[in-house]
Order: C-alpha cells, then structure tokens, then sequence
C-alpha cells in the first residue's frame, strides 16, 4: 500500500512538471526514475511523464534512451519533443540522426530540421529537407517555410532564401522579419533595408523583432537616414520601452557616426539601462575616436551604475585606450579585469593583446600571451601586433612556435602572418608558408584564388586583365567581394579608365549586394578627380550616406594638385586638417596648390603655421639588401659615425633585424656599399643573380653565331618591356666596321651590346675577343638606367662566351684606342 501511494506520488510530481512552466531538477528526475524502475511500475503512463520531464530538463540522451526501450515506433509528438530539445542544446548532429530514423512527420518535425542542418551549416541536408517537406505535404505550411528561409540564410544560399520567400502567399511578420535579419547577417544590408521597406509599404505591423533585426542593416550600411526613419517608428508604435530596441539604436547611431543621437537615446530614462547599453555608447565612443569619452562614460558605469561589466564592455575600454596610445589607461583597465576575473575571458584577452601591442608595450603583450589561456585567437592577436609593430621575424617565429604547439591555425592566423612574410621578401619563406597553406587546408576556396588573383592585377595597374577576369568571374556565377572592387577601382583610377570604373561601381551596387564603403568611395572620388570633374567629386562626398573620411578629403585633395583647383583644395584641407592636424602631408599638398596658382604669401603662412605647431616632413629613406640574414636600421642622429667606421659605432645605438637595412637617402648617395658592408661585418653588397630581364632564347641563338664567325660581326640587344624580355635589337652585318657598331647605339636609351674584334698581338700573333658593353647615356631615362642595370649580371651569365666587359655613356668611353687597349 506504501509503494502505491508512493509511486502515484511521483506520477503526480511528474505529471505537475509537465503542465509547469518550471521543470524539475534534473538529479529529482532521475531519483523519480529510478524509484518507478525498482518498483516494477514503469509503465505506459509513467515512461511517457518521465521522457517529457527528461526533454524538460535539458536530458534528451536520457529520453532518447527511455524511447529506445520501447519496442514500437513512438508518436511523431515524442519525436519532435526529442528534437526540440537536442536542437536547442545545439546537439544537431544527434537531431539528424534522429530525423533520419523517423517514419512519421507532421508540419513540426521539418522546422527541427531545417534548425539542425543550418546549424551544421549543411546546405545539401538542407535542400533534402525541404524536398521531403514538399512531398510530405508541408511545403505550404508558413512554420515550415520560415524555418527553410533561414536555414537557407545561414548556409549562405541568399538566392534559394529569397526564392522560398518570394513564394510564401501568408507572410506573417516572422516571415519578413526572419528574411531582414538573415540577410543582415549575410552581408547583403542593402537588400534587408529594401525588403523592410516593402513590409511597411504592405502595411504589415512592425515588433520588436522587426526594429531588432533592421538597425543592424541600417549600421551595416552606414545609412542614418533610413535609421532614423526606423527610429520615429519605434516611436509611433511605442517600442522603445524595450532595453533590446534602446540597445540597438545607441549601436546603430554609433556605427553611423551620429554620437549626438545615441548619446540621446542613451539618456532616456523611458528604461533602465542594462550592460549592453552602457557597452554600446562605450563602444560607440571608442568607434568614433572618442577615446576620453569611452573611458570616462566607463568610469561612470562603475561608480552609478548597477550593471558590472562583461568582458564586450572591458574590450571596448581597451580599444579606447589603444585610440589613444596610453599605456597607462591600458594598465588600469587590466587590473580592473583582474578584479572582475575577466582576465581570461578570451574577448578581454585578445583585446589585451592587441592594445599592449599597439601602445608599443611588446613586453606585456607577451607575458599575456605566456600566462593566458594559449589558445588561437590570443596567438592571432600577438602576431598581427608583431606585424603592425614591424616585427615580422617575431611574429615569424610566434607563429612557427604557434605549430609547434599544436595549436592549429585559422584563416585569421594566416591573415596576420602573411603580410610577415611579405616583409621579409625571402622567396624560400614565401614557398614554406605556401606549403603550409596547403597542408593545412587553406588552399581549397577556388573562389578566393579568383578574388586574389583579380585584386592582384587591380593593385600593379593591370586593370584590363583584371576586368576581364572579373567578367569571367561574374559570367561563372561567383559573386566578387568589396576587396576586389576596390581594387579593380583604384587601378581603373590609376589607367584612366573611368567607364569601367563606373560600372563596377554600380554593379556593386545594384548586382552584387554589399553596399559600397568608404574605400569604394575614395576610388570613385580619385577617379573623377583624376578626370577633371573636381566638382563632381565633391558633391559625391556631400551626399555619402556615411561620414567621409580622411581618405576621400585626400582624394579629393590630390585631385586639386592635379588639376591646380585652389577652391576646392582649401575645402579638403580643411577638414584634413581637423580631422588629423599633425599629418605634415596635407600641408604639403595645399601648400603645392597655392604655389602653382602663385598664392606666395599663403604658402609661407601654411609653413609658419607648421613651424608654429611643431611640425615637420618625415626624412625620406631606402631600403639596401645585403642577402644576408642580418641587417640594420640607423637613425641620422649617428650617421656621421657609420661614416667613420665600424669601431666608432655604439652597438647600443641601432637595431638588429632580419628585414632590410635602412639608411637616409643623401648617405645612400654618398656612401658606397662597400662602407655599409664594412660596417656590418659582411662582404660587399652584390646583385642577386636571379633578378633581372629573361633572354630570349634568339639572342642566345645570335650570339652562338657570333661566336662561331658566321654571319655577323656585332649584336645590339634591348629590353622589351612589354614581353618582359632581353631580345636583339640589331644585327651587324659582315661588312660592317666599329664605327658603324658605335654610330648605331641610339644617343637617348640604354641598349646592351657584343662586338667580335679582331686584333694583332705584339708578338704578330692573330687573336679575337668578344666584348660586352653596357650603353647607358646621360640623356637616358633614370628608370632605364636601372633597368638595364639590374639585368646585367643575368644577361652575361646567359651569353656565355664573353669575355671582355666596357660600360660606356658616352662614344669617347669606347673609342677605338680604348678597346685596343683592353683587348691587348
């Protein structure tokens, strides 16, 4: 009678869970479970209110077990609780194999679906679902269809998502609102604030969800005005009461530059303001270069504040204090995450590791990197601070530490370190890297090659190549994205080729999705610069939908050197100057504009003006490559002693890296190689031998005649640019003399030449030489002079034969009496 009474005990317990909006502990469960299992009464009824209790406490292994102990198939009702819970654990993988084993499906089972594919990301899965829905019946069914439309989204199938929309006949504002928050996410902000404007133009009544998943869109955009619309909605309906509506307002205005209005709605007191919105105006703050008052608005939050920070809100204190280079605010915002224990959350980490890194604190960056949690975001984070500090053999050498550790790589890994090797200029580094690249698997997206590729051509000027290719690219259905336009813009800028440059603008615009930025908006305005149409440009920066930077006022500034425009140069400056006033190089520039338009007086008052505010242009510097692993960067407050000798110099006094050895230009001038090797204790500098033009294979043919005394007496050999080739020039014929050698060397352009002479020894003896020379005229061309100088040593290594050597620059250099001497 006691077990009875205890066991209908624990049914009702059970059955009360069920019908609760609370479920039970899990520990109570499996007591129930066991006392029903000892007890010989578990049963139908008993085995249903313990599955359901079990999916209710985030058990479903244990459900899943409770149903394969049932020998007949469960009802389609079990199986989608099972499913609901494995896929709001995000036990997707599990959620598959169950949908895999299922006989019976009704309009719930698909939803579940279409969730666990999109969270493993399996497109193919996806379109299975959808197929078995649509032959089940479902379809149809509006739950289904916004569950297909997001799954869609989040595998990156926009077409497929907008095509299901696009067929859906009852949209309910889950519907519109699942589509403008995907395609957000997606990238594709333009297209979200388009399909928004449609579902208030249809009159369909906006939420929560709504405001929630357009200001993101209309941040991504850069397009105040649309947000501010979104906002007087909020208003009209009432939603801002919501903390997440307030939220994403303060973000949205923050991210488009308007710091007044999200300093507004952040003051409203119509809700209470929770972390996220003390992280959002911080965040804000420090986006807009609003460093002191992201740091102060934080001290705020501590001392009235009853919200304690997160690590998203630590991160942004930290990024403030990288804006402003202070070491100090860097330190006292670590040690307040200390006393909050944010130390190893890995946001706060890496932001620890990227603001020690950018305040030039590489000590600390590096104790953190020892101390932390060693995992790869916090690697990433240290190797690009190395690269940014240009310290590329150390972040080499991190990052080869880094596989040694057996941490594995990401593609932001590779980011960071690529531009390392870049540096280093070393083309067996480049080959190892490259293999690792391909060991490692990040070598497979064909479609980033295509990218790569076409913003290679675009940055070296090869803009019709590069259009071609992005033609083809487009032609193959893969979409380029704004790195690539960006590029292809700028070289269309660089070759005058504005048509094309227009074009792809607008293709990005109206084709391709991602809304243009504020690097496309810089090559738009260089290219109507570049063109003239000075005035144009400046009404295209007047209407940017976002805040133009210091890069269009550049533009825009360049544009007016070009073309000597004095009003809209003083515009640019103007707003160079209040937006970054200690850069000597706008100065510069409208300095140039005054003295062309002869404005005298105003360029002594821009140079009093730099004077007056400590300014002053940076000393030009080049880069010398010993092929060696060591090298050397001296500052010009010792040049003087490098002069002197290598014993004079405090080796405390420069740095030892293993990049390139910079001197200032007029010591390069004045010092010759072998004062600089001396130095370094190296022997003297020599040309790499693998450098310079290919020869085509007729020079080397012709020059084998030569040798042999067939057909002619001299060659003269020129470097095709176009072919990126040594080929022959002119061939001497038989009959030809010296002079006739020496009148047909062009008195303006450098040529290579070989020249068979005959000569009589002393001894009556009948000898022949072959001699090379290297004509270079004053009258040349500096770009050709070195040129054809770094192309020598290949040359004469693919003639072999040669035997005698002349550099000339003028016909008295090699004039007969010469060559007799040097022959003899």
């Amino acid at each position: 009678m006691t077990a009875i009474r205890l066991v209908r005990q624990c049914l009702t317990l059970l059955l009360h869970s069920k019908n609760s909006a609370t479920p039970l502990p899990p520990a109570t469960v499996a007591r129930l479970h066991a006392l029903l299992l000892t007890s010989g009464h578990l049963h139908d009824h008993g085995l249903r209110l313990l599955f359901f209790s079990y999916c209710a406490c985030d058990r479903p292994f244990h459900a899943q077990n409770l149903l394969d102990g049932v020998p007949h198939p469960p009802p389609v009702s079990y199986s989608n609780t099972l499913f609901r819970s494995y896929t709001a654990l995000r036990f997707h993988r599990e959620a598959l194999v169950l949908y895999s084993q299922m006989c019976y499906f009704d309009h719930l089972t698909f939803p579940f679906a279409a969730k666990a594919c999109a969270g493993l990301r399996l497109g193919h899965h996806g379109r299975a679902v959808h197929c078995r829905a649509l032959s089940a019946g479902f379809g149809g069914d509006t739950y289904v269809q916004n569950a297909l439309v997001s799954m869609y989204m989040m595998c990156g199938d926009v077409a497929t998502a907008s095509a299901v929309f696009g067929a859906m006949q009852n949209r309910t504002v889950v519907s519109w609102n699942t589509v403008i928050a995907r395609y957000a996410k997606n990238g594709c902000a333009e297209r979200a604030l388009e399909v928004f404007g449609k579902m208030v133009d249809g009159g369909v009544g906006i939420d929560r969800a709504t405001v929630v998943s357009v200001l993101p869109a209309c941040a991504q955009a850069k397009d105040l005005r649309m947000g501010r619309t979104v906002h007087r909605l909020v208003e009209e309906r009432g939603l801002g009461a919501y903390a997440a509506v307030k939220n994403a307002l303060i973000d949205m205005y923050g991210k488009c530059g308007s710091l007044e209005d999200a300093r507004r709605v952040f003051d409203d007191d119509k809700c209470d303001k929770d972390v996220i919105s003390w992280t959002a105006m911080i965040g804000a703050y420090a986006l807009n270069d609003h460093a002191s008052e992201a740091l102060a608005l934080g001290c705020d939050m501590l001392m009235i504040s009853k919200s304690w920070p997160n690590g998203v809100t630590m991160a942004c204190l930290l990024s403030a204090s990288a804006s402003l280079l202070s070491r100090k605010h860097a330190k006292c915002t670590h040690a307040l995450c200390i006393r909050l224990g944010l130390e190893l959350d890995i946001v706060v980490e890496t932001a620890l590791v990227d603001t020690y890194a950018k305040c030039g604190s590489l000590k600390l960056m590096e104790l953190i990197v020892e101390s932390g949690s060693r995992r790869t975001e916090t690697w990433n984070a240290a190797i690009s601070g190395y690269t940014q500090r240009r310290r590329e053999m150390k972040a080499i050498n991190l990052f080869k530490r880094m596989i040694a550790e057996s941490v594995r790589p990401d593609s932001v890994t590779m980011a960071s370190v690529l531009p390392a090797y870049a540096e280093s200029a070393d083309l067996i580094q480049a080959k190892n890297i490259h293999c690792c690249l391909l060991i490692l698997g990040f070598w497979e997206h064909r479609d980033c090659h295509r990218t790569t590729i076409i913003a290679g051509y675009g940055m070296h000027g090869h803009a019709r190549t590069a259009i071609l290719l992005y033609d083809r690219m487009a032609e193959l259905g893969v979409k380029p994205n704004s790195v690539t336009i960006a590029s292809l813009m700028y070289s269309c800028s660089h070759t005058g080729m504005i048509d094309e440059g227009l074009r792809l603008f607008n293709d990005m615009r109206n084709v391709h999705g991602p809304m243009p930025n504020a690097d496309h908006y810089s090559c738009l305005v260089d290219m109507l610069g570049r063109a003239g149409t000075i005035e144009e440009a400046y009404h295209l920066i007047e209407d940017m939908p976002f805040k133009p930077s210091t890069s269009l006022w550049g533009a825009l500034l360049g544009a007016c050197v070009l073309h000597d425009n004095v009003e809209f140069g003083e515009i640019a400056a103007k707003h160079l100057f209040e937006l970054e006033p200690e850069n000597t190089g706008n100065y510069v520039l409208l300095a140039k504009v005054y003295a062309a338009a002869g404005r005298w007086q105003d360029v002594q008052d821009l140079r009093r003006m730099m004077v007056e505010r400590g300014l002053g242009k940076e000393q030009g510097s080049s880069a010398v490559d010993f092929s060696t692993s060591l090298s050397l960067l001296i500052t010009p407050s010792f040049i003087s002693k490098l002069k002197e000798g290598r014993e004079s110099i405090n080796h405390g006094e420069y740095i030892r890296s293993l990049s390139s050895f910079v001197l200032p230009v007029n010591v390069v001038q004045e010092m010759h190689s072998d004062v600089v090797g001396s130095f370094m204790g190296l022997p003297c500098c020599k040309s790499n031998s693998a450098s310079g033009m290919a020869v085509c294979d007729e020079c080397k043919l012709k020059f084998q005649e030569l040798k042999a005394k067939r057909s002619f007496r001299f060659i003269v050999f020129k470097i095709n640019e176009k072919v990126q080739q040594v080929v022959v020039d002119r061939l001497g014929e038989p009959g030809e003399s010296y002079d006739d050698f020496s009148a047909c060397l062009p008195a303006d352009e450098c040529r290579y030449a070989v020249f068979d002479f005959d000569f009589v020894t002393d001894e009556n003896c009948q000898k022949s030489k072959i001699f090379f020379i290297s004509w270079a005229p004053d009258t040349s061309r500096v770009r050709s002079k070195m040129l054809y100088a770094s192309s020598k040593d290949r040359f004469k290594r693919e003639l072999d034969g040669i035997q005698v050597e002349l550099q000339a620059t003028d016909p008295s250099e090699m004039s007969m009496d010469i060559i007799k001497s040097r022959a003899l």
